[in-house]
């Protein structure tokens, strides 16, 4: 009877401590898959702000600081009907062009978006058209909009593609022009 019991606690004792580094390794399974997973959201957080402050440079018209962020072949594809604009000096000469005719250009209630290499920007924006842009003359109107911003970054946190979803005729519409 003494050897049942003895044999009896062993084999519990036993199993008790196989359950325990069951635990163990299941614990230290679920602490790798949520590194994973931090290291994901920190690759998100990381882009989001990488867009929040080129956002904030646009709206505070800080052209270099908002190419700063941009990797040197980065292409703004606007509203995809138009040509693309490629690399980072074209894409300031092309805003420095659009922030003059705007100067009050802002983006309002901007919300963001993160999956992957991918940031969203959700907002209204407005602007006075107050100098000429290229050919066309100034109207003193203004535009307001909501649009999407749809960002692409690199893997070392380089916006590498700007898109935007509002087509550029409801822009040209709201100011009374037609886009030369």
């Amino acid at each position: 009877m003494k050897r049942l019991l003895l044999i009896s606690s062993i084999t519990f004792l036993f199993l008790a401590c196989e359950n325990k580094n069951g635990a163990n390794t299941a614990d230290m399974n679920d602490k790798a898959d949520s590194s994973k997973a931090e290291k994901v959201e920190s690759k998100e957080d990381r882009n989001k702000k990488i867009v929040k402050d080129a956002m904030a440079a646009l709206n505070d018209h800080n052209i270099e600081k908002m190419v700063a962020l941009m990797s040197d072949d980065a292409v703004d594809y606007g509203d995809g009907m138009g040509r693309s604009v490629k690399g980072k000096d074209s894409i300031r000469a092309n805003m420095t062009m659009f922030m003059n005719a705007f100067p009050d250009f802002k983006g309002n209630e901007l919300r963001y978006f993160a999956d992957g290499d991918h940031v969203v920007v959700i907002g209204e924006y407005s602007g006075t058209f107050k100098n000429d842009l290229g050919k066309m003359k100034a109207t003193n109107k203004s535009f307001r909009f909501p649009d999407a911003d749809v960002f692409t970054l690199t893997d070392d946190g380089k916006i590498s593609s700007h898109r935007y979803i509002q087509p550029d005729a409801t822009l040209f519409g709201q100011l009374g022009v037609k886009p030369k």
